[in-house]
């Protein structure tokens, strides 16, 4: 998986450190509130055992940056873009593997671009494109061999021609 990029800034010593604990105490989840109560710097859940589940980025109460989620072994499964409170940007899943599970490209918080989810071989299964957070032209899915097995065009988040997908 691609590298998750700069890590999140200290947080300021100002504010004011949380923990949860799971029931044989071991942490469960860190994270901080400034003066105002809002959650800033990293918002921090762990597995049982102490490896990081997610890690999400906080700035005056809004997610702003990388939000990140890992399997139990530690390998990256997930990682999206926030910008004050909205996802924006590519977003990308893998599988245990490795191989990209599946990909997005947000904008202020809407799906805009083509959206494609892949098999554990890198095969992709489905693939679509949106505009503004409406599905907007062709719409495909693929069988194991790369077939087309379905085809839909939309406008506007309409389905003009062909099959219906969810």
């Amino acid at each position: 998986p691609a590298d998750p990029g700069p890590a999140t800034p200290a947080v300021p010593s100002a504010d004011q450190k949380f923990t949860s604990h799971y029931d044989d105490g071991t942490l469960k989840e860190t994270w901080f509130k400034n003066d105002k109560g809002q959650r800033v710097g990293d918002w921090t859940k762990y597995y049982p055992g102490g490896r990081e589940q997610v890690i999400i980025p906080f700035e005056d109460g809004k997610v702003h940056g990388d939000l990140l989620i890992y399997y139990k072994n530690g390998q990256l499964q997930g990682k999206e873009p926030w910008i004050q409170g909205k996802k924006h940007g590519d977003m990308i899943q893998w599988w245990p593997n490795g191989q990209v599970k599946w990909s997005a490209h947000f904008e202020d918080g809407k799906t805009h671009g083509e959206v494609v989810s892949y098999d554990e071989n890198g095969q992709v299964l489905k693939k679509s494109s949106w505009r503004h957070g409406e599905r907007h032209g062709a719409s495909l899915e693929y069988d194991p061999q790369g077939n087309v097995t379905s085809h839909g065009v939309y406008e506007d988040g309409r389905l003009v021609s062909g099959d219906s997908f969810d």
